[in-house]
């Protein structure tokens, strides 16, 4: 799925038992280069972020103790390392995300639902949870 000028990969997990099914879908971005790294290996990477997050919502499984999370990072360093500050804004992120979600319910102007997108994914920029989310609402879209 291409947003902007960046690529992310999507995943989808789907249980089913024959009469109803249920699904749960994560999506992981490509980096933009990757230094050692050729285009299949950073889609690659990218894919397995999206698989790993699609089942980990779906079966609701708590990656803290993961060592490719920045949580599990941190509890291993004696000295936290400084984390990316999130861009300055009056609503928490969860709010951004829930008004966003509401507008692009109700939106059918696709250029405005667009400029509203790009303008909130800049709000939410250092959470990464919440600019996924938003990224999955803008694609039900």
């Amino acid at each position: 799925v291409l947003i902007g000028n960046r690529f992310y990969v999507k995943s989808t997990v789907t249980l089913t038992d024959g009469e109803s099914s249920i699904s749960n879908a994560a999506f992981a971005r490509e980096e933009e280069t990757k230094k050692g790294a050729d285009g299949s290996q950073i889609t690659g990477s990218a894919s397995s972020y999206a698989r790993k997050y699609a089942l980990n919502g779906m079966y609701n499984i708590d990656d803290a103790k993961d060592a490719d999370t920045d949580e599990h990072k941190q509890q291993q360093n004696a000295v936290p390392a400084k984390q990316a500050k999130p861009a300055p804004s009056s609503h928490s992120p969860e709010q951004v995300l829930k008004a966003f979600s509401e507008y692009a319910a109700t939106e059918t102007d696709k250029k405005k639902l667009i400029e509203r997108y790009q303008h909130d994914w800049q709000l939410l920029t250092g959470h990464d949870d919440e600019q996924t989310k938003c990224v999955q609402v803008m694609n039900i879209r």
